[in-house]
């Protein structure tokens, strides 16, 4: 049985899941409020109902993770690299909130 979708831990709404040629386990899901923070960000089932006590912060590491996998495939790639930047700010800003 496939794992139960949890609410999206910064709107509460829905997420929507994608299954690639609607077949088969769910690949990945997201937010589809726009007015979430995190609206349109994909990610896997396991990392999307992970909780923490900052869930804001959960996401941003795995984008810096995505980052540096796809850069190593990308070499040079200015998009990634400028994600993986906003990334780490955005944790370093959130780490000195703690």
């Amino acid at each position: 049985m496939a794992e139960k979708l949890k609410l999206c831990p910064f709107c509460g709404e829905k997420p929507v899941a994608i299954q690639p040629n609607g077949l088969g386990p769910i690949s990945s899901v997201f937010c589809q409020n726009e007015k979430c923070v995190i609206f349109g960000l994909q990610m896997p089932v396991k990392i999307w109902n992970t909780r923490t006590e900052n869930p804001l912060l959960a996401v941003l590491e795995e984008i810096v993770k995505d980052a540096e996998k796809y850069d190593r495939l990308i070499s040079h790639s200015n998009i990634v690299k400028s994600k993986k930047l906003i990334a780490e700010q955005a944790i370093a800003q959130a780490k000195e909130q703690e």
